[in-house]
């Protein structure tokens, strides 16, 4: 029982700090700058990805919202190399 904790205290330190090399690394790979937009409803996201692509900025992610509540509606997380 002792060998398979030390196992897999062993293991979990290795996974641990080969995904934080690995992390550091992508990192080191290029500089980007973020930009952050929010849209209320579908045509204002239409609009903002225009903008973002007019700009240079490639679409990282689009998060909407699950109720109706809150607002914005989306938000747009965009990237582009400096």
């Amino acid at each position: 029982m002792e060998v398979l904790l030390l196992l897999a205290l062993v293991v979990g330190v290795a996974v641990g700090v080969s995904l934080t090399t690995w992390c550091l690394s992508c990192l080191k790979t290029g500089k980007f700058a973020w930009v952050v937009d929010a849209a209320a409803d579908l045509s204002e996201l239409e609009k903002s990805l225009n903008h973002l692509s007019e700009e240079g900025f490639g679409i990282h992610r689009v998060l909407s919202t699950q109720f109706h509540s809150e607002r914005p509606a989306f938000v747009i997380i965009g990237r582009r190399p400096e």
